[in-house]
């Protein structure tokens, strides 16, 4: 009701002006059909990764090789394009800064609202867990 948003957002200090209001619900109503074609896209390079001999694992739940992948369905109805994979040792450090500065259609950069597809290095030998080439999640 119109008095308990007036109250929340008296509470919070952050009311959103109408354009943004305006802005969101446009966006709203496409949504569906987005975050689909988003998931879709995600899933077919995920797959087109998986067959590639320099890869050694793609992480993405939404794939049936993926050991919680029953899990996955279980919980949930759909994906989002966010996945990673890793390389095989056989690349030097060099080899995936050159493989990573090549890239045509994936800026250097990691977002949360954009609509850019973006990628980042990580090593995973710095992580609170060890984790070893070939091991299970």
């Amino acid at each position: 009701s119109y008095r308990r948003i007036k109250r929340q957002v008296a509470a919070l200090g952050c009311p959103a002006s109408p354009d943004d209001c305006y802005l969101a619900l446009r966006g709203v109503r496409t949504l569906a059909l987005r975050l689909n074609a988003h998931e879709q896209s995600a899933l077919r390079v995920a797959e087109w990764l998986e067959q590639r001999p320099e890869v050694v694992r793609v992480l993405h739940p939404a794939l049936p090789s993926h050991p919680q992948h029953a899990l996955f369905k279980r919980d949930f109805s759909g994906s989002c394009g966010l996945f990673s994979f890793q390389l095989s040792d056989a690349f030097s450090a060099e080899a995936v800064d050159a493989f990573t500065d090549s890239l045509k259609l994936f800026a250097i950069g990691y977002s949360w609202g954009g609509f850019e597809s973006l990628v980042i290095q990580c090593d995973v030998k710095r992580s609170a867990n060890p984790w070893n080439v070939g091991e299970g999640l």
